[in-house]
């Protein structure tokens, strides 16, 4: 986007005014807070320069910062910035405040100046300030020019002890290729990326994410302006928020009071962390039961589950999100869901906690008259389902025709379509199992192998969860979902990661019949 840039008539007075705003401390400092995400705590905080201009109030920065690049200003207000963040850094260590680093940033021109490195180190000589306690900002833009000496001029400053960290990124130049290569501690999310409510653009946030994660690299997301925001950055991973809904950036005397208040808050509050465990269910499902039962609804067997163990601890809230399998899991990739239970994707095989199988097959109405060479007739579940999918690919793989007559995400409604004669469906083995004496159902029958029907297989689901060593209060959740799949007709166990899956082993050798 095209930074605002101000009237070329103004501008010699403008440029005149900045000099003196230079000489005569017109120019300040604000601090912008940045927030562990898991503790809430104050971790660091960015410099950010602010002009109160005499006359004319406050000029924003987005309009001198241009014109202090295009006259070479920048070198010594730059500088100054460097000088005064590490004088206040030192001012709060001594008063005792939390030792956090402060980043500043750094602009191209001043970036490139030869004695760049050395300043930065008499200064903080000067000042007695541990290095660690400054962070050096820049933008993808210095890649620009020859990267060697920018690689060169970033390990220098590395070697003081200083913080380094690439801002903005995924709007300027990096390359995955030499991102590896660069001596940078933190990966900043530009704030477009975090504020948008485009899927796409969160898929980037999850990859920049495990990109960074897989570098070692710290995040720190930006434009963090909500609840949401924070929680679901948390989710995909990122360590490190930034933004309104945590504060505005502050004068130092008011930031020095945020210190305070956060410290306060965190030795004194009795009220315990809100904490939300987001559980994703699929939508398609079929009438089940526990042996010796009546009939169930598997998902609703699901839900009253969930909702018991909110009883049992009223301080976990728990939401629960009904969708297609393949949403959730991109729900659960994006850090909007904690736990899904889904048809098995690829990729997520290593965050299964349980899997187990369910068996397809296909069924019609006992009247249904359907010639071998006649296009099939299909009754189906909606895109999205492995049902549907399997289906599908197996009536290609013959070279047989086919059309759809009815879709509906409800099992019951494709059931009764079934029965009514629209077509031909698919449903898990165990759908027939109940045996609805007194319901259009009981006109279902299975179509075989034999009868020139291709073989459907097997499904796979299970349950993700993508915290490798959930806390306990998680842990307990997921297993207790597990216990009431495990309770189900039908129900073989795949795989279980859980070490207490051999107290309740499943005796039954069928399948279960959700997806």
């Amino acid at each position: 986007m095209t930074r605002p840039q101000p009237n070329r008539a103004c501008r010699p007075v403008l440029e005149n005014d900045l000099r003196v705003a230079l000489e005569e401390q017109q120019l300040e400092l604000h601090y912008q807070p940045q927030i562990d995400l898991e503790t809430e705590q104050i971790v660091g905080a960015e410099a950010l320069l602010r002009w109160h201009h005499p006359d004319k109030g406050m000029i924003s920065p987005a309009e001198f910062i241009p014109l202090a690049e295009e006259t070479a200003l920048i070198i010594p207000i730059g500088r100054w910035v460097i000088e005064e963040a590490c004088r206040q850094a030192k001012l709060w260590q001594d008063e005792g405040q939390p030792p956090i680093p402060i980043a500043v940033n750094v602009s191209v021109i001043q970036f490139h100046q030869h004695d760049l490195v050395e300043q930065i180190r008499k200064i903080l000589e000067d000042v007695n300030l541990p290095p660690e306690r400054l962070g050096i900002e820049i933008t993808e833009s210095v890649f620009a020019e020859d990267i060697e000496q920018t690689i060169d001029i970033l390990n220098a400053l590395k070697n003081i002890g200083v913080e380094i960290a690439l801002d903005d990124f995924g709007t300027g130049y990096s390359s995955l290729s030499y991102l590896t290569k660069l001596p940078i501690d933190k990966l900043k999310i530009d704030q477009a990326f975090v504020r948008s409510t485009e899927r796409d653009n969160w898929s980037i946030v999850r990859a920049v994410v495990q990109l960074s994660r897989s570098l070692g690299l710290k995040i720190v997301a930006e434009g963090v302006e909500t609840l949401e925001h924070a929680q679901r950055l948390h989710g995909l991973g990122c360590q490190i928020g930034q933004g309104f809904h945590y504060s505005q950036p502050l004068s130092s005397d008011d930031f020095k009071h945020y210190q305070e208040s956060m410290k306060l808050t965190s030795s004194t509050s009795v009220r315990p962390a809100a904490v939300t465990f987001r559980l994703g269910l699929p939508i398609f499902y079929v009438v089940t039961r526990v042996p010796g039962s009546e009939p169930v609804n598997c998902i609703e067997s699901l839900q009253t589950s969930a909702l018991h163990f909110w009883k049992k601890h009223p301080e976990i809230d728990v939401s629960i999100r009904c969708d297609e399998s393949d949403l959730l899991v991109e729900a659960l990739l994006l850090g909007e869901l904690d736990v899904i239970i889904a048809a098995a994707a690829w990729g997520l095989e290593e965050h299964a906690r349980q899997t187990w199988s369910i068996e397809l097959m296909w069924v019609a109405a006992r009247e249904l008259d359907l010639a071998s060479d006649e296009s099939v007739p299909l009754v189906l579940h909606p895109e999205g389902s492995s049902y549907r999918t399997r289906a599908l690919e197996a009536l290609n793989s013959q070279g047989r025709s086919w059309r759809e007559t009815y879709q509906s995400p409800l099992p019951r409604m494709l059931q009764i379509a079934i029965s009514s004669g629209l077509g031909v469906g698919v449903l898990p083995l165990s759908a027939l199992n109940i045996g609805y004496k007194e319901s259009a159902e009981s006109s279902l029958i299975p179509l075989s192998e034999a009868a020139g029907w291709p073989k459907l297989g097997s499904v796979e689901v299970g349950i993700y969860c993508l915290v490798a060593d959930p806390n306990p209060l998680l842990a307990e959740l997921i297993e207790t979902l597990s216990r009431v799949i495990d309770g189900l007709e039908g129900v073989n166990a795949v795989n279980r990661r859980d070490p207490s899956a051999a107290e309740h082993p499943s005796d039954s050798a069928a399948t279960s019949g959700f997806e």
